[in-house]
């Protein structure tokens, strides 16, 4: 299932490993996504997002505002339940 803005995911490697957060940003082009949260500091003092590389993480709760989204879960016999 491919990451999209609003999932809950997991890191599940690197510092920032079991780290959870919302996905805030999909970069499709360098396969990177950023998450909320996941911040470092600059020597100037301003707090940077920091990219973290797709297979690096562990998707733990679906975003389902998207149809295209709920008719995979449903071909692939899931229920499409949003909490």
């Amino acid at each position: 299932m491919p990451v999209v803005a609003n999932d809950t995911v997991n890191i599940t490697k690197g510092d920032r490993k079991l780290a959870e957060g919302k996905v805030l940003r999909v970069d499709a082009k360098d396969r990177k996504i950023y998450i909320e949260g996941v911040t470092r500091t600059r020597q100037d003092g301003s707090m940077v997002q920091i990219p973290i590389r797709t297979e690096n993480v562990m998707i733990t709760r679906l975003h389902l505002d998207d149809e295209w989204r709920r008719n995979m879960l449903e071909r692939k016999s899931f229920s499409a339940e949003e909490e």
